[in-house]
């Protein structure tokens, strides 16, 4: 290699690790002058939930079935409510330690999203199993709100459980309920896995021949 191309190689190798150095420096510098505090939303709601020692760890070490829970005193939002039934429930999340929960009250609970505040005698606690739901979901319910196409109500709350916090939760309104109360939907089909029909729920004023209409429409989806 003569001098001059050598010379040249060498100046290119100097200028790449020098850019490389100071493009380092910046990163590190950006890095430690970032805003790290909180500025999102507070958690607007709180879910207290006692119930016997044995009903707790079986609702832990039980997977793939849900159970029913007995319950000692349930709060929400500083309110005490009589519950008619707290049972775990979904699919996949009955795999994991923390389950999502069903409640059915006798009385309705107020439930907080930023100014929005509703009524239910039922709904769903959702666990939030992994990490990316935190995101996915909020995404997901807030863009299909936007959008006009399933509004249902959610808000995360925090579920605690014997004196002891379990953690983040989304609160969110059964599907089933929001399209009998938002849509006036005289019929309700909930899809299985590998495109089964899980369920059923009609109004009790259609006849046999509208739902196998509905139906219909279904599969032609």
């Amino acid at each position: 290699m003569n001098k001059g191309l050598k010379y040249l190689l060498q100046l290119c190798i100097f200028l790449i690790l020098k850019n490389s150095w100071s493009f380092s420096q910046t990163v590190q510098e950006n890095f430690f002058n970032l805003n790290l505090s909180d500025s999102g939303r507070i958690i607007e709601n709180r879910i207290i939930l006692d119930i016997p020692a044995s009903d707790y760890e079986d609702m832990k070490s039980t997977t793939g079935q849900k159970i029913s829970l007995r319950c000692k005193r349930l709060i929400i939002n500083n309110d005490t409510i009589k519950p008619e039934q707290i049972n775990t429930r979904g699919q996949t999340t009955l795999q994991f330690k923390r389950k999502s929960l069903g409640i059915t009250l006798y009385s309705e609970a107020s439930l907080k999203h930023g100014m929005e505040t509703e009524l239910f005698k039922k709904f769903s606690v959702l666990n939030l199993a992994m990490d990316k739901y935190y995101s996915h979901n909020r995404l997901a319910f807030g863009m299909m709100k936007e959008a006009g196409i399933f509004d249902l109500f959610y808000s995360f709350c925090e579920l605690r459980i014997n004196g002891s916090s379990d953690g983040i939760f989304m609160a969110i309104e059964r599907p089933e309920d929001w399209a009998k109360r938002k849509e006036r939907s005289p019929f309700i089909l909930r899809r299985g896995y590998s495109h089964t029909i899980d369920k059923i729920k009609t109004d009790k004023k259609i006849d046999r021949s509208e739902t196998k209409k509905y139906l219909g429409y279904y599969r032609e989806i």
